[in-house]
């Protein structure tokens, strides 16, 4: 009776049971989510070098990098491995000298090459970790770019959708005086039906844009970021100046870390092929390096390799100058047409204020002039917000280039 009772209760808490372990499962794997909250861009940029998942992946590989180089330094020292001890039991000839290479390590060429290119490793990873970060920060930077533009558009279709439904009810009264032909607002409530209708798109594309910030920075919630804030501008267009392109790539390509890693790489290949020459002198030497016929195709292969990274860094320097001046065209074209666009903007605004105050029942306006000015007006405030998101994402960019903190283009004006 007893084993049918606890049977019995045993099958009705097993669903429990399951349920509570899947519940601690989901628990234990489930990521912590952030609570949305409003930042600054520097504040994402400053997280950014913190949270971004390239970067950290990269500083595990930083440690990684100097832990090995300090192992290999250690290992210059004497040390013990089984068959060294077991040389000692039964001495021989070649016993001894297999010993050697625990014992007597620092006496091999090989293993001085080894340490020199854990160091230069190290160094390479270092600064893989830099550029990643730099990177990272300066994705952020250009999508909260995008954002603002978006931001920009979006302010911009709000203020005239509210003069719209102010010239709308204008417009229906003096139609009811029969001062306007017979459905003539319908004109106007098409066209706010339509700029209503971008509004909610733009609406919807600056949701994806905090999405993909909050992505780029790292952030475990997609939507951790719920709003982004500007500071005022350390370089805004109105004092940018004109830059030269050569001065700027110059620095690009004397501050360039990618370039220095391929050099670093490039010392580590020929140490390695300098290794080559005596790695048939350790005992724990590769055997594809031993003395023989096939010594110098081993040699021919690591001068091959050499000579691929030098092609890759003079392709790697091309490509970055290259985008230096796509860059620096960009920006001196943004500061060069932002003059005519920003005075575009201000008649734009004049000839719609205008237009407002004039429809009353004596004017000579109709609906479709009305049209016509709204349309003039949003379109120059979607070419000045989109102007002004192309200098600063070209300013991010040369600052990328030249390594350089934000904001700092103008030292390299004309």
């Amino acid at each position: 009776m007893i084993h049918q009772t606890r049977n019995i209760l045993f099958v009705l808490f097993l669903p429990i049971m399951i349920g509570h372990a899947q519940f601690s499962f989901a628990a234990e794997n489930q990521l912590p989510f952030e609570k949305p909250a409003i930042y600054t861009l520097p504040e994402v940029l400053k997280l950014t070098e913190t949270k971004n998942y390239s970067s950290r992946i990269e500083f595990e590989h930083v440690m990684q990098a100097k832990r090995t180089a300090k192992a290999a330094q250690l290992h210059l020292i004497p040390h013990l491995s089984f068959s060294s001890i077991l040389s000692n039991t039964s001495p021989t000839f070649l016993s001894i000298i297999g010993a050697a290479g625990d014992l007597l390590p620092f006496l091999f060429p090989t293993r001085w090459i080894q340490t020199k290119n854990a160091k230069l490793r190290s160094k390479v990873e270092s600064e893989t970790l830099t550029l990643m970060q730099e990177d990272a920060s300066s994705l952020v930077e250009i999508l909260a770019y995008a954002y603002r533009r978006d931001s920009e558009v979006l302010f911009a279709y709000d203020t005239l959708i509210n003069r719209a439904y102010g010239a709308l009810e204008a417009s229906d009264l003096i139609e009811k005086k029969k001062q306007f032909p017979e459905g003539s607002t319908d004109h106007l409530k098409a066209t706010i039906q339509f700029m209503e209708a971008d509004f909610a798109a733009l609406e919807e594309l600056r949701k994806e844009d905090l999405l993909a910030l909050s992505q780029a920075v790292g952030f475990h919630n997609p939507e951790a970021i719920s709003e982004l804030q500007f500071t005022e501008e350390s370089l805004p267009i109105e004092r940018a100046v004109i830059l030269n392109s050569k001065p700027v790539s110059d620095v690009a390509v004397e501050m360039a870390l990618e370039l220095k890693q391929i050099d670093e790489l490039v010392q580590i290949g020929r140490n390695q092929r300098k290794a080559t020459y005596f790695s048939w002198l350790d005992p724990a030497g590769d055997y594809m390096s031993n003395l023989g016929f096939g010594l110098m195709d081993t040699v021919a292969v690591a001068s091959s390799q050499i000579a691929e990274l030098e092609l890759k860094r003079e392709q790697m320097q091309i490509g970055l100058v290259q985008n230096v001046y796509v860059a620096v065209a960009q920006y001196n074209q943004a500061i060069d047409q932002y003059p005519a666009v920003l005075e575009m903007a201000k008649l734009s605004e004049i000839r719609l204020n205008r237009v407002i105050f004039q429809l009353t029942p004596n004017s000579n306006l109709n609906t479709l002039d009305i049209q016509a000015v709204f349309q003039d007006y949003i379109s120059t405030e979607v070419r000045k917000a989109n102007l002004l998101a192309s200098f600063r994402t070209a300013r991010a960019r040369i600052n990328r280039a030249v390594l350089a903190d934000v904001y700092e283009t103008n030292a390299f004006k004309n």
